[in-house]
């Protein structure tokens, strides 16, 4: 028998588990346990933070049901607890990078099962000034279209919604550019940057970039891409194939392993696991290594 905390955000995705959380509560309670279930909704403010501080070390398992951004709540309410919980996650977000990088299905009776049965993976955090996050922290051209983007519109094209968005924003992406100090244990440098992200995941965006070869949720450190604005409009068409080809080679592309890191510059505005994360004139990056438990498919 076990005890678990239930979070569901219906609002995450296409909003499907407002029809499915009758039946993800039967797939859990299967052998005797226990569950509590709570609302959790961060944009309208409904949420379980202090009761979970609080009571998080009486439960077995803390289960989440949403999208990325709803499991980034939740890690950045438990990782300042002495003893952190094992999460459970039920993915019903628009892209689901974190989950389809863990390879947890979306499929609810799969998931649960997940839950239930399946091993336990501790993965890397990485942190963000005073925010942690799953997998991702991103700037510039592209990196607000998930979190700009209307619901109603995700719930209605899904993915395809992003590429819209983007498609529709494509000029005023292109005008961003950002003169920046980027120091990491890896490498230094000063230069105008139209893109970069900081990641441990194999999709960002619903994009495969596992061509990488290097990104690891559990190795200790994370992953950066860095693309330089291009000196003139010629060579813009070269920028935006480096980043749909995630190419090392290009000129443009600036890429490394790294454990910290910090970004100078001025009104940077930050995407963290696909949702808005603040803006700021300094980033200090850093990571904790194998800092939260997860449950994963065996083998």
């Amino acid at each position: 028998m076990k005890k678990i905390a239930l979070l569901i955000n219906g609002n995450a995705g296409n909003s499907s588990l407002q029809e499915e959380t009758y039946s993800i509560i039967e797939n859990l309670a299967v052998e005797d346990n226990q569950l509590h279930v709570f609302p959790i909704n961060p944009k309208k403010g409904i949420l379980p933070d202090t009761y979970i501080q609080e009571h998080a070390s009486e439960y077995d398992l803390i289960v989440c049901a949403g999208g990325d951004g709803t499991l980034n709540h939740l890690v950045n309410n438990i990782m300042p607890l002495p003893t952190k919980p094992i999460l459970g996650y039920i993915p019903a977000g628009t892209t689901n990078d974190f989950a389809r990088s863990i390879q947890i299905p979306s499929n609810i009776d799969s998931a649960c099962d997940v839950i239930l049965h399946g091993d336990t993976f501790a993965y890397d955090i990485g942190k963000l000034n005073d925010k942690y996050f799953n997998y991702v922290a991103a700037f510039g051209a592209f990196s607000s279209v998930s979190y700009s983007t209307e619901q109603s519109i995700k719930n209605i094209f899904g993915h395809t919604a992003y590429i819209l968005s983007a498609i529709g924003e494509l000029s005023q992406h292109m005008n961003y550019k950002r003169h920046m100090k980027v120091e990491t244990d890896s490498f230094t440098i000063e230069d105008d940057f139209i893109f970069g992200a900081i990641f441990s995941s194999n999709s960002i965006g619903g994009i495969d970039v596992s061509s990488l070869g290097d990104a690891h949720l559990d190795d200790g450190k994370y992953e950066i891409i860095l693309i330089k604005y291009p000196e003139n409009i010629i060579n813009l068409g070269q920028v935006v194939q480096s980043l749909l080809d995630i190419n090392l080679d290009s000129p443009y592309l600036i890429y490394a392993n790294i454990t910290k890191a910090s970004i100078h510059s001025k009104d940077i505005a930050w995407s963290i696991d696909g949702e808005y994360g603040g803006v700021t004139d300094q980033a200090i990056f850093e990571v904790y290594p194998k800092a939260i438990q997860i449950k994963v498919p065996k083998g």
